[in-house]
């Protein structure tokens, strides 16, 4: 059976309110902080991020704990970008994450994030609403299209 859940939040909010609901319905039980994160750790199987632009400079910081975590829980994590700009963004982001949380585990494998061309992608292109490098010509634009790129992250 599969259950989807779509929250409009970063998943790290949507954690900490289940663990503080967590807390709460274990107050008699006296359940430890690492029991109750390791048992949202294995709620989910996996993880869709759609779009997430986890690397946009204007972005990049708040999805920290988001990775972190989902990373931690050794789950398959999809990942979509914009474009190939885009998805570069993102992998950097990634990469460092990943680099750090090998580094704790040692593990200092360096890993190198790929995304590669979804061939499900709309086929529909827009201009980048939000360009983060404005051309000085205008005469080229950033064209986007939701789910160009793909990545899948198994870390076991």
């Amino acid at each position: 059976m599969l259950t989807m859940n779509y929250h409009i939040s970063y998943l790290h909010d949507v954690i900490l309110k289940l663990l503080k609901s967590l807390h709460g319905h274990q107050k008699n039980n006296l359940q430890s902080s690492s029991e109750r994160t390791k048992k949202i750790r294995n709620i989910w199987d996996g993880y869709v991020l759609f779009n997430p632009g986890i690397g946009h400079p204007n972005l990049k910081k708040d999805w920290v704990p988001t990775l972190k975590f989902l990373i931690e829980t050794k789950k398959p994590i999809l990942f979509t970008a914009h474009s190939k700009i885009d998805a570069d963004r993102d992998s950097k982001v990634l990469e460092k994450i990943l680099i750090n949380d090998d580094e704790e585990d040692g593990d200092s494998n360096d890993r190198i994030v790929e995304y590669k061309t979804n061939p499900y992608a709309s086929r529909m292109k827009f201009v980048d609403p939000f360009p983060t490098s404005p051309n000085a010509d205008d005469t080229s634009f950033h064209l986007v299209r939701p789910n160009d790129q793909i990545l899948l992250l198994n870390k076991r």
